[in-house]
């Protein structure tokens, strides 16, 4: 959503942000450094988890009060019903719809919660994949209400250039099953035998982060995988410069946990920086977006060994990457795109 902001900004527009507000937070929000064509509204409440949706309902009638938007768009489907009470019917309302959000197993009073949402009228729903698109289809989402607009991630720090001699790997995520950090160091010792000055950092942080750590220490790994848990965005930078190629071998796990799409492999390329990415749900248009490498089976050591090693052994083909996925970047994943896209798809009719 800061991404969709910042691309309608470079395009002119003028860009309000209803947030949850009341008590501290509501307080933070309004001391907040301002951002330039962005304002931030606070909604008051409190105990939102459990009456989020009066909170959206009466905030969103306040904050309307002097004029409502053009649109509204809406980051998850929790506020929906908050939101289209509390917004006038002319009002055209827009929902990204992402992942586990459609496909995952929830409880009996989230799933309720979800098919509630999904059979509102008049949403705009939003997807960056087609194979987002086809999920909601196929829970009778009708095709006309749905749009398929361009992922997108901010414009990066200038990277130094690179020798193309894959050194550093480096995997971003929470530290989940999906991820396919196990598989990835379940075959970590034959990378180490063919190359011996490999390095992989691991950022991010999760219920695995235990059990992981525990793997890496027990195999004697620890000289040439870094876990690090939880890295800042400055520390982030550093190590994104530093990077060599970005490997994330998702899959999709029983319940419908799954890659809505990936936009760190879109942050990878922002960076010049070649991925490797699983074949699974949306990831799969993300990694190919970018011109990343797919392994196929995302579950299979020699699958991930095949796509790994003809990167890592041929240093000109690793850097012509890496300038690919720079160039596509820029010619159609930067903020202004994803912008366009959405301010396109609001434009359409979802009444037929």
């Amino acid at each position: 959503m800061s991404t969709l902001a910042d691309g309608c900004v470079t395009q002119g527009g003028r860009v309000t942000v209803w947030a949850r507000g009341g008590g501290l937070r509501g307080k933070q929000l309004r001391e907040a450094s301002p951002r330039l064509g962005v304002r931030v509204v606070p909604l008051s409440g409190r105990s939102w988890r459990r009456l989020g949706e009066r909170h959206w309902m009466r905030g969103v009638q306040a904050a309307c009060a002097d004029g409502c938007p053009d649109f509204v768009v809406a980051s998850s489907m929790d506020v929906l019903p908050g939101l289209v009470a509390g917004l006038p019917s002319y009002t055209t309302v827009g929902c990204f719809a992402h992942g586990r959000d459609i496909t995952g197993k929830l409880v009996p009073h989230r799933e309720r919660d979800r098919v509630r949402a999904l059979a509102l009228p008049g949403v705009r729903w939003l997807c960056l994949s087609e194979w987002m698109a086809s999920e909601l289809r196929s829970r009778s989402v009708p095709g006309f209400s749905i749009s398929v607009v361009p992922a997108a991630v901010p414009i990066a720090p200038p990277s130094a250039p690179r020798s193309g001699r894959a050194r550093n790997l480096l995997t971003v995520g929470r530290l989940i099953p999906r991820k396919g950090h196990d598989v990835l160091l379940s075959v970590w010792p034959e990378l180490l035998r063919r190359f011996p000055d490999l390095r992989w950092t691991i950022a991010g942080d999760g219920p695995q982060r235990e059990s992981l750590r525990a793997r890496i220490v027990q195999a004697g790994l620890a000289d040439s995988v870094r876990l690090l848990g939880y890295v800042s965005d400055e520390e982030m930078d550093h190590l994104w410069a530093e990077t060599d190629l970005f490997v994330m071998p998702c899959r999709e796990e029983a319940g419908g946990d799954t890659e809505g799409f990936g936009l760190v492999f879109l942050e990878a390329a922002a960076r010049g920086v070649p991925c490797v990415g699983g074949r699974t749900a949306g990831a799969t248009e993300a990694v190919v977006s970018v011109g990343g490498t797919l392994v196929e089976d995302p579950t299979s050591r020699a699958s991930l060994l095949g796509a790994l090693l003809p990167l890592l052994s041929d240093a000109c083909a690793l850097r012509v990457r890496g300038e690919d996925s720079a160039r596509r970047y820029q010619e159609g994943r930067r903020p202004e795109h994803l912008a366009m896209g959405v301010l396109a798809a609001m434009s359409q009719d979802v009444t037929t």
